[in-house]
């Protein structure tokens, strides 16, 4: 690495380090929510309807974790390693998901997990 891009990279680690941050703790689970910090908070207050709404977008991957449903066709949003298990089994020596990805350009030509 010449000099000139280790200055770089060190310029941009220090200034990542100098961000505020301003995350909050913990992860919640739909069926216990923190309602009272929600409101208090954010002044947010959850209805039925909103809940039913996350509830019912949200999909599990066997035991290897979740993702969202973000269309009315079915498209989920997770991470590729949540989908690594379902890529292996639909990859056959001509193509591998995992590695090469790939991109349906119509809804019948998308491999079902």
């Amino acid at each position: 690495m010449t000099r000139k891009l280790r200055l770089c990279v060190l310029l941009i680690c220090g200034s990542l380090l100098e961000q505020p941050s301003s995350a909050d703790e913990g992860m919640w689970l739909f069926n216990h929510l923190p309602e009272a910090r929600l409101a208090s908070r954010y002044h947010f207050a959850a209805t039925q309807q909103w809940y039913d709404h996350l509830r019912l977008a949200s999909v599990r991957f066997n035991a290897s974790g979740s993702g969202s449903i973000v269309s009315a066709d079915g498209l989920v949003l997770t991470n590729q390693h949540v989908a690594r298990n379902c890529l292996e089994n639909i990859s056959s020596a001509a193509h591998d998901y995992d590695a090469e990805g790939f991109y349906a350009g119509t809804m019948g030509a998308e491999p079902k997990c």
